[in-house]
């Protein structure tokens, strides 16, 4: 299992493959992301480390299978699914927290 840093660096490598992602899961209107821990997401949501931070390489996509995933929202989850590294010509791109993503993604407790 990784940590959404540990994908983020090692997406190139990973393309294409199924892996185990854990992390604090957040689902918003328009965008599903796991991230490395909840103070992670809650540095991005409050913009605690002022307007020049890279909050986005801490997080990573989630275009789920499972239409439950809201259920899961605001946990400590465990996701697997197909790395994806999405391109700036996929309409996807416009709401994504980082261009390292999920698909097919199935959510469980950890």
């Amino acid at each position: 299992m990784l940590t959404p840093m540990q994908l983020i660096a090692a997406a190139q490598a990973r393309s294409g493959q199924m892996i185990t992602v854990v992390g604090y899961f957040t689902w918003r209107t328009d965008t599903r992301a796991l991230w490395q821990d909840r103070d992670a997401y809650l540095d991005a949501e409050h913009e605690r480390r002022g307007d020049k931070f890279d909050y986005w390489a801490k997080c990573v996509t989630i275009y789920q299978r499972d239409a439950r995933a809201r259920e899961f929202s605001d946990r400590l989850v465990r996701i697997t699914g197909k790395v994806v590294i999405v391109r700036d010509d996929d309409e996807r791109s416009l709401w994504t927290c980082n261009r390292v993503a999920l698909e097919d993604a199935v959510i469980t407790t950890r």
